[in-house]
């Protein structure tokens, strides 16, 4: 039988540092009350079992010669991640004070909380995944595994993480893409912050039957070196679609004494000592720590034994140098041109396609059936999915319904932050994630129409964020080829899969384009989006109709951070005045929401008569009776227009008035 005496040596130190970490200043054999942290961070429920399965899987990747990496998505296990990745010699690596040894323990004990952040994230050296309870930690691992240098890639997954939407829907990935290389494992120990989890509720019959029917060969461990091993050797030899049930008592081999009782209770979620004065957590926190045999780490021959069979660098993907290039073809439609460019890529490089059940619908259906298109009908699932493969350094396009992207707008959020973080421990250039909104507000039913994705992105302020909107098929492919060129960025492209029955247009290709100057205009028209461009094209030639001497210029903004004054795409003060005459009263209109222009303009200190989308509703497919409901039709546009002009003496009240009447005879139909 094999000797599993090195195993429970590493799992012993591996809990003393977790514990270590969360509560105390300095590495210490007999806690004293001045060697308290003053605020006890990090968690301690999950970590136990987090450093089983890690001691388990760092000796089979080594075993087999497996370049790989764990994603742990349980629930706050950082400083369990953060001693592995101590005895495993990545910090060390990083950097000389976290030697594997009492001084670098020292270190590294009183850096956590301080230095080091408590949630997983890039500080941990070699992580990919960031810490956090969001649920996609499945769908992120069968992104990343991916990448075709990876070998393994398990999945460490709290049960209560197993209750989000994204990560119940992210199972239907396991027989999507057949990805042998990712290994869930679910840390089933019962508890969540406050209550039971669901899947504990279930019998051993119930959960293999459950995952079982996503495709997956079940296995139910429990704390038990054999149990492991035994698992991870067949798992490896059957070469099959497999899940890991890890059943332990959360917060197992924490103290059970007549003072307190940790493993399988709630306190032990977090801080299981928060309710003692620092002289009884002192009492408590030496017989704790004395429960673990430390003796190899203590002595140095012995160290040695332990550091050369715990010593592993976890892999993390390259960085990719291909470039990625978009083709205007001659005589194809906008999307029929997309479709064409899409394919192209799809033959010559490794490039994904995400899209939740709408390639047909946006006109790409030649992509249909593509080994390349992954579509789940869950954008939260895709987001995930996208996420691993921009970490594993490869390359996608995310298709959408402009109205579902909000779905993920908290996943976003959460991953710019990641890239922000991410360049400031080191200067990693990922692949950008790139999305195409389409079926805009305009376009589709009311149940259909939210534009909120771009309005959240922009209201960040992130300067590795573009927002684009191309009008015609010629500004799309530059559109594209701009956002493919960055790195590390979030780009999103709106235009409307109805783009060809609207009106055709010369090459756009710039940030913005002056479609109509005039000389000492006495108006001018602003516009942002393909629809409103149309209508904005209407407005001119009906203002000509009524009032032919009134000289209108007219403006479209294909790249909205042109606006702001904190960007470094953003007009000069001079480009601003030239493009947008202070004297001249302008009109905006956006496909988006209007509070999106007011802060891109705030300090521009320009007054703007702004028209954009306001949740309005209407039954009927008329894009010009939409824009009504949104107070932003024609006549609405035209009504102010004339006002402006009156105000300024640019016309008489006679002229006003007649201008008025035959304004409102002409669109009254729609009013």
């Amino acid at each position: 039988m094999k000797n599993f005496e090195l195993y429970e040596s590493c799992f012993n130190l591996l809990n003393y540092v977790t514990i270590s970490q969360n509560y105390l200043n300095c590495f210490s054999k007999d806690v004293k009350l001045s060697e308290l942290k003053d605020y006890s961070c990090g968690h301690w429920g999950a970590c136990p079992s987090v450093n089983f399965l890690y001691v388990h899987l760092i000796d089979f990747f080594k075993r087999h010669s497996l370049n790989a990496n764990i994603v742990v998505g349980t629930g706050h296990a950082g400083s369990s991640v953060c001693a592995n990745l101590w005895l495993t010699g990545e910090w060390q690596r990083k950097n000389k004070n976290f030697s594997i040894s009492q001084a670098g323990l020292n270190s590294l004990i009183s850096s956590f909380g301080r230095e080091i952040r408590t949630e997983i994230n890039p500080q941990y050296v070699s992580t990919i995944y960031d810490g956090g309870e969001l649920g996609y930690s499945l769908a992120f691992a069968y992104g990343y595994a991916e990448n075709k240098d990876l070998d393994f890639l398990p999945c460490i997954i709290g049960d209560g993480e197993c209750e989000t939407a994204t990560l119940s829907a992210s199972w239907v990935l396991g027989k999507l893409t057949n990805n042998k290389k990712v290994l869930p494992i679910i840390n089933l120990n019962s508890l969540k912050m406050c209550s039971k989890t669901f899947l504990s509720t279930l019998s051993d019959s119930d959960l293999k039957n459950l995952f079982s029917a996503y495709g997956y060969n079940v296995y139910i461990v429990h704390p038990s070196h054999e149990e492991l091993y035994s698992a991870l050797e067949q798992i490896y030899t059957k070469n099959e679609l497999s899940l890991i049930i890890f059943k332990s008592d959360k917060g197992f081999t924490g103290l059970s004494s007549d003072k307190i009782k940790i493993p399988g209770e709630l306190i032990s979620h977090k801080n299981p000592l928060s309710n003692f004065s620092k002289e009884e957590k002192v009492e408590i926190l030496n017989s704790w720590l004395k429960s673990y045999d430390i003796s190899y780490f203590l002595n140095e021959n012995k160290r040695k034994e332990l550091i050369d069979f715990y010593s592993y660098s976890f892999f993390v993907a390259k960085e990719d140098s291909q470039k990625l290039t978009f083709t205007n073809y001659e005589n194809a439609s906008t999307f029929d041109n997309l479709q064409k460019n899409l394919l192209n890529l799809t033959q010559k490089h490794t490039f994904y396609i995400l899209s939740p059940d709408e390639i047909t619908s946006n006109k790409l259906s030649l992509l249909q059936g593509n080994k390349s298109l992954i579509e789940v009908l869950s954008e939260n699932v895709l987001q995930g999915f996208y996420q691993g493969l921009t970490r594993a350094n490869l390359n996608g396009i995310f298709i959408s319904y402009e109205a579902f992207m909000p779905i993920v707008i908290s996943m976003v959020s959460q991953y710019l932050k990641y890239i922000y973080q991410l360049k400031q421990v080191e200067d990693v250039k990922l692949p950008s994630l790139n999305y195409i909104l389409t079926s805009t507000a305009p376009e589709n039913t009311y149940s259909h129409q939210n534009p909120e994705f771009v309005a959240s992105l922009l209201n960040k302020e992130y300067k590795n964020v573009n927002v684009l909107y191309p009008a015609n098929s010629i500004s799309l492919t530059h559109a594209l080829n701009k956002c493919f060129s960055t790195n590390s960025c979030i780009n999103v492209i709106t235009i409307s899969k109805q783009r060809d029955k609207l009106v055709k247009l010369d090459a756009l290709i710039e940030d913005y384009s002056i479609l109509q100057g005039v000389d000492n205009a006495d108006l001018i028209l602003t516009t942002t989006g393909d629809y409103t461009l149309t209508q904005a094209y209407s407005i001119k030639e009906l203002l000509k109709l009524i009032l032919p001497e009134v000289k209108l210029g007219l403006v479209y903004i294909s790249n909205l951070k042109i606006l702001g004054k904190n960007y470094d795409e953003g007009l000069s003060d001079s480009e601003f005045e030239k493009v947008f005459p202070r004297n001249i009263p302008t009109f905006y209109t956006f496909m988006g929401y209007k509070s999106v222009l007011k802060n891109l303009l705030y300090e521009r200190n320009v007054h703007f008569n702004l028209y954009g989308y306001q949740d309005g509703s209407n039954v009927t497919g008329c894009f010009e009776n939409k824009f009504r409901h949104n107070k932003m039709g024609k006549l609405h546009i035209i009504l102010d227009m004339l006002n402006a002009l009156f105000e300024q003496g640019k016309i008489s009240k006679k002229t006003f008035v007649k201008a008025r009447l035959d304004i409102i005879c002409i669109l009254g139909k729609y009013y």
